[in-house]
């Protein structure tokens, strides 16, 4: 069972921290047992204002980027491209993080070498979204597998910045380049999916149900204009193809394995990945 540290860096009342903790302590066996990937043994989650989660957001874009530079060769073109984009990675990373913060529920931010990857949960983002304890139980269980995918594929917050890279070096278009978004926010959804039809016996990670509260006007107008929508929503149709096909293990396969990244146009065509790994998965 993961034990986890939840810090009150915002400051909250004893009763929004006690809810949080309780739901964190719902979510994680019901993400241990969707997702059949073994949990940290040990997590820290911290509760954040608005401020802190843009501050936090910023800390992971340039994370990110260092360690997708530290993949390159010393004196190589990507490693230089890499290096010369962390501050507007960061830069990046802080704005879209000031926009999107009413949508955000929680998340999972990378700091430094030094420590593993941690959930932070912002309630403001909570009040704008109006999140019911089925909502908030579901979302916590996508981001506890995001660290239980960090455990299996240690290089994943940066892998998509390498890829990229690599991918502008070898001058692949569009449709061949390997996608890492899709797969690890798919399989986050599938896992919610499956959590809140096992709390309430409804397969969604829809926000809200019958019955219970609608969102602000400003969360409706930021998840309309989200691109992220199609991404999770693709990825998570791909997901539920592949564990059809070959179950958690070729989920895990995958994870582990990212020779076996789907290219952008596999993802929204999972029978081509599956016909151009079936002989890999025959020796699984």
């Amino acid at each position: 069972m993961t034990a986890f540290t939840l810090h009150n860096d915002a400051g909250v009342d004893s009763g929004t921290y006690d809810r949080i903790s309780r739901l964190l302590a719902r979510a994680a066996p019901l993400a241990d047992r969707h997702s059949r990937l073994s949990l940290p043994d040990r997590a820290s989650v911290r509760i954040v204002s608005t401020e802190q989660f843009v501050s936090l957001t910023a800390d992971h874009g340039e994370y990110t980027m260092r360690q997708a530079a530290d993949a390159f060769p010393a004196g190589s073109g990507s490693r230089d491209r890499a290096l010369a984009e962390v501050q507007a990675c960061r830069d990046g990373f802080e704005q879209a993080a000031a926009q999107s913060w009413p949508m955000v529920t929680a998340a999972v931010v990378c700091r430094s070498t030094a420590g593993d990857p941690e959930m932070i949960t912002m309630p403001e983002g909570h009040a704008e979204s109006r999140a019911t304890d089925r909502y908030l139980t579901g979302a916590f269980a996508h981001e506890w597998t995001h660290l239980a995918q960090n455990k299996v594929w240690p290089a994943m917050p940066y892998a998509h910045i390498r890829i990229a890279l690599q991918a502008d070096a070898d001058g692949l278009p569009p449709e061949q380049r390997r996608t890492t978004h899709h797969v690890i926010e798919g399989h986050a959804q599938w896992v919610q999916r499956q959590t809140v039809q096992e709390l309430c016996g409804v397969a969604t990670a829809q926000l809200r149900l019958d019955g219970e509260p609608k969102p602000t006007k400003r969360f409706r107008r930021l998840k309309t204009q989200s691109p992220l929508i199609s991404i999770y929503d693709q990825g998570d149709a791909f997901i539920s193809a592949l564990h059809d096909t070959g179950g958690h293990p070729l989920i895990e396969r995958l994870l582990r394995n990212e020779d076996l990244l789907p290219t952008l146009g596999e993802i929204t065509n999972p029978t081509t990945w599956l016909e151009r790994y079936a002989p890999a998965m025959s020796g699984a």
